[in-house]
């Protein structure tokens, strides 16, 4: 019983050693995930970071861009115009016709001519610039519209980084709140493995200590009993040895009582056989001659049996 309760301290102090390993395990283990996490969060962070600013620099480019486009398209255009205004202005200057005042000649057959080339040069400039006016409006719309495409793009991508960065917020919280319930899961189930296994042992202490109590109860139980019948055996064997001293001596008093009786019967019959011993020898030996002559008689007819058989 002594080596079963060293035994079961021993291994109570084992399991006590396993559940503090176990329990330190788990905990090396949820701090290192820990770690890493916290570790991934701030590369992750930045390479948001990087992208926003990436994009930031593309969207602020093209806005640049689109700005570059309107001020160069306009000046094309503008330089085009001029150009091509220029050229008409020279072409309406060198003309003959225009050479009125040089050539008078001329006068006045064409003046109608150059009236009227005047005069198409000038709707003609006129409608150029009110064409070249109305295309000045329309880029600017058009800019702007791009610009403003583009600050909605801005707006969209804006609102994305901060919807990116919320969600990962939400996912980093929800990653670490599961790191850290996983770890009471399992320090919980180790917990209560452990403290099942400590309940056990102490119900097994518990049942074996019940059961040396009920065996020294037994013994106890059986020992008063053993004793009682042994007391009961020994007055028994008192009583027996003293009614077997008192038949003992009662029978030794008869003893001796037959005993005299028995010498005496003795002595009468020795007296009576030396009286009749002469007659008892003369019976026997008639008895013997008896039974020598009858053996005779019976060999002698054997021996003619076998004589005859021969």
């Amino acid at each position: 019983m002594a080596l079963k309760e060293e035994i079961m301290g021993s291994r109570a102090d084992h399991d006590a050693s396993k559940n503090r390993n176990v329990l330190e395990y788990h905990k090396f283990a949820t701090e290192t995930d820990r770690f890493q996490f916290e570790t991934y969060k701030p590369m992750e962070a930045a390479i948001s970071v990087n992208v926003k600013k990436k994009c930031d620099f593309v969207l602020g480019n093209l806005s640049e861009v689109a700005e570059i486009f309107q001020a160069n398209l306009l000046s094309i255009v503008e330089k085009t115009w001029d150009t091509k205004k220029r050229l008409r202005q020279d072409l309406s200057r060198y003309l003959v016709v225009s050479l009125k005042d040089n050539l008078t000649l001329l006068k006045p057959n064409y003046l109608g001519v150059l009236e009227t080339i005047e005069r198409e040069s000038l709707e003609y400039y006129k409608l150029q610039n009110k064409r070249f006016t109305n295309f000045l409006k329309a880029i600017e719309n058009q800019t702007k519209a791009i610009l403003g495409e583009i600050k909605n793009t801005m707006d969209i991508f804006l609102n994305y980084y901060h919807d990116e960065q919320g969600f990962r917020k939400s996912m980093d919280k929800k990653i670490f709140d599961e790191l850290a319930r996983g770890f009471q899961s399992a320090t919980d189930a180790v917990t209560r493995d452990h403290e099942n296994a400590i309940q056990n042992q102490h119900l097994e202490a518990a049942a074996m200590k019940k059961t040396r109590l009920d065996f020294a109860s037994e013994m106890a139980a059986k020992t008063e009993k053993v004793l009682r019948s042994y007391s009961e055996s020994q007055k028994q064997l008192n009583d027996k040895i003293k009614h077997a001293g008192e038949d003992h001596t009662a029978q030794m008093t008869k003893n001796e009582s037959d005993h005299a009786v028995f010498l005496r019967n003795s002595k009468n019959k020795v007296s009576e056989l030396k009286s009749s011993f002469n007659d008892n020898l003369v019976f026997y030996e008639r008895d013997l001659d008896k039974k020598y002559k009858a053996s005779l008689v019976k060999n002698q007819r054997e021996r003619k049996a076998k004589i005859r058989s021969l």
